[in-house]
This record gives structure tokens, sequence and C-alpha cells, in this order.
């Protein structure tokens, strides 16, 4: 799971310069299996974060993007040159809709580097500025939680993807290892069951 996400992080890097007109860098920072509580409550608030619907899984995909590189992507896809308002605040409905056009982008990429294990197809199923508002699945199930660094010519900023396990569960053997982080730390006995 980590080569796949770091495929994907590197194609991002080739792709969204031309996107985006001007340099970019997405860097994958980790890997970690968390309780979808622990990965909302690690998120900033405000935020900006899609739901997408994953076919044939019947699951869902969570892609957040801080407001230090949202409010910047929005600004150079409506012709500025990178700059994120002055305050704090959630994006509105409008912000939302332009950002679509990045959010396409990141899912091709996304759909892309998974073809060797499962060819998938996406739709949005919903957006969300508040992560407290963001349910998708029970909070105490375990969800693989996906953190990157993002460069967006001056703007820096974060981007995470959750995937629940019913995601995974389909397709953990196609991967030739095991899709989940190793448990660090952990004994033999509780690793063993």
């Amino acid at each position: 799971l980590y080569m796949l996400h770091d495929q994907f992080a590197n194609n991002l890097t080739s792709s969204l310069p031309l996107f985006l007109r001007t340099v970019s860098e997405v860097t994958l920072i980790s890997v970690e299996q968390q309780s979808y509580t622990d990965y909302v409550r690690g998120l900033s608030d405000p935020t900006t974060i899609y739901t997408l619907s994953v076919a044939p899984m019947r699951s869902v995909l969570v892609i957040e993007f801080s407001s230090s590189i949202a409010f910047p992507i929005i600004d150079r896809l409506l012709g500025g040159n990178g700059q994120g308002p002055n305050e704090v605040r959630p994006a509105t409905e409008l912000e939302l809709k332009v950002l679509e056009g990045f959010l396409s982008v990141v899912t091709a990429g996304y759909i892309d580097v998974w073809k060797p294990h499962a060819k998938l197809e996406t739709e949005i199923a919903g957006r969300e500025t508040r992560p407290q508002m963001l349910q998708v699945v029970p909070p105490n199930e375990v969800v693989a939680t996906i953190s990157y660094q993002v460069q967006i010519g001056d703007a820096k900023g974060s981007m995470s993807l959750c995937l629940p396990v019913a995601l995974l569960e389909p397709v953990v053997d196609t991967f030739g290892g095991s899709a989940y982080p190793a448990n660090e730390g952990a004994s033999p006995e509780a690793t063993a069951s």
C-alpha cells in the first residue's frame, strides 16, 4: 500500500505543474492504520473534504485538502497567482465546486495507480468543510490513512486519504503482501491473531 501511494504522489508531481501552471510537488508522508475517529480528530477545522463513492467496491474514499493548499489552488484555477484568503474560513459551495477540477486530476491519478489491482470508478458523494460533520464509517472502524505534503508554487499544505477496510478487503491479496501497515511495537502474540 505504501508503494502504491508513493507512486501516486510521484504521478501527481508530474501532472500537477501542467494543470496548475506552476511548480508543484506531492510527497508521501505516512501510511497508517487507525480508527476512523482518530482520523477525523486529526483534521484541521475548517478544511476541505470530499467523499467519493467507489465502484465496484460499494465503499467510499475520503480525500481532504487543508485550507492552506485548497485556497491557493482555487485562486490558480480562477486565473490568480495562488494566493489564499487572509483569514481562516471554510470554503463556500462555489469554491468547493471550483476545486472539483483539481479533484478530478487527483482522482484520475489515483484510479491509474490502482489499475494493476482493481478497476475503480469514483463519483463525488459529498462535500464538507467541518470534519466533525463527516460520518462515512462507524467511529471505531479501522481505516488506512495516507498523508501527503503538497506544495503548489509558494503555498504548502497537506492532503490526506482515508480508506475504509471495506475498500481494501476485496483487493488485499493483489498487493503481494499486506495492504495494512505493520503494527510497530506490537507483541508477536498480538499480530498473530
